[in-house]
């Protein structure tokens, strides 16, 4: 039997450094199509309470979303395939973060620079 394995499947365990890396990468490719003012990992690997099924929370933060929200939200997951499907892009306009999350996320998560 022949198996497949992707750099994208959830084979082995990543620590955060190579988290923050993945997510790094990815703010490089985010740059091209959004004008960022932060990006965060948060979630359980700013936490350090990963499990092996983790996912990799990325909150990417700009000041509007130019153009349909819906049109522009299926390019964060397209970017993601690029670097590691376990990342899982939120996208927080800073004008209209009513429910707050982005403090929240500003408190207990990593800004990637």
């Amino acid at each position: 039997m022949c198996r497949n394995y992707s750099k994208n499947q959830r084979t082995t365990t990543m620590d955060k450094s190579e988290a923050i890396k993945k997510v790094k990468a990815y703010r490089i490719l985010l740059k091209d199509y959004f004008q960022l003012e932060n990006v965060y990992l948060f979630g359980s690997y700013a936490k350090n309470t990963n499990q092996d099924d983790s996912d990799i929370d990325v909150a990417i933060v700009v000041k509007n979303v130019k153009g349909d929200y819906f049109s522009v939200n299926p390019i964060l997951w397209k970017l993601r395939r690029q670097i590691d499907d376990r990342i899982e892009p939120i996208l927080i306009e800073m004008d209209f973060d009513e429910a707050n999350f982005l403090a929240e996320v500003q408190k207990f998560g990593i800004e990637i620079s």
